[in-house]
C-alpha cells in the first residue's frame, strides 16, 4: 500500500489491521499488506491541532475539518472513532514493513503525525523507515527534487516485499527461448 495525506493514512490503517476479522451487520476478513509506503499521513486526529504548527492551514478540531467530515462527526465528540481511524491503535510487532516520509514544516498534516506514529511502530518491534523531509510543507513543497522519494519508496518495496513478487518485474528474458 502506498498513499499519501488522507490515503497515508488509509494505507497505514490497511497495513497495521492485518489480516484480523471485524464483526458487525457483515464479517470481513481483510487481506494481508506486505509493504507501507506512508507520505505525510494524519494519524492521530486529536492531536492535530496540538502539534500544528503557529502557521497551520486548517483548524483540525473543527466541526468542518476534512477528519471530522470523514468521521461524520465533530472529533472531539467521537474519541472511539478517533481512536479507531489512528493507525497507532493497531500497531504489532509483525506489522509490515514502513516508509513514513514527512516533511518538517507540514502546514496541513503537523509532521508530529508521522513522528509520533513511527515511534510507536518502533516501540512495538516492527520495521519502520522513519525519514523527515528538512524544509518541506506538505507533499514535500519547498523541497528541490521530490521525485527522489519516489525512487526511494520503489526502492524500499522492491527490497522488503517477498522475492516472488518482483518475480516478472524485469524484462530480462524478453526476446529469449
Amino acid at each position: 500500500m502506498w498513499g499519501e495525506s488522507a490515503g497515508g493514512n488509509l494505507a497505514a490503517i490497511a497495513g497495521v489491521l492485518g489480516s484480523q476479522e471485524f464483526e458487525g451487520d457483515a464479517r470481513h476478513e481483510l487481506p494481508e499488506v506486505a509493504a507501507v509506503v506512508d507520505w505525510y499521513g494524519p494519524t492521530d486526529f486529536a492531536a492535530m491541532d496540538r502539534q500544528a504548527p503557529a502557521n497551520s492551514a486548517m483548524q483540525h478540531d473543527d466541526a468542518e475539518s476534512p477528519e471530522s467530515r470523514l468521521l461524520g462527526a465533530p472529533i472531539q465528540d467521537v474519541p472511539d472513532l478517533v481512536r479507531a481511524a489512528d493507525p497507532s491503535s493497531y500497531v504489532r510487532r509483525d506489522s509490515p514493513p514502513m516508509l513514513i516520509r514527512h516533511g518538517r514544516i507540514d502546514r496541513l498534516v503537523p509532521f508530529g503525525q508521522s513522528e509520533a506514529f513511527a515511534a510507536a511502530l518502533e516501540r512495538a518491534g516492527s520495521t519502520v523507515r522513519f525519514r523527515p523531509v528538512d524544509n518541506a510543507d506538505h507533499v514535500f513543497g519547498g523541497h528541490p527534487d521530490p521525485w527522489i522519494f519516489v525512487e526511494e519508496a520503489i526502492e524500499f518495496l522492491r527490497e522488503v516485499l517477498p522475492a516472488h513478487a518482483n518475480e516478472g518485474a524485469s524484462n530480462d528474458k524478453v526476446g529469449t527461448n
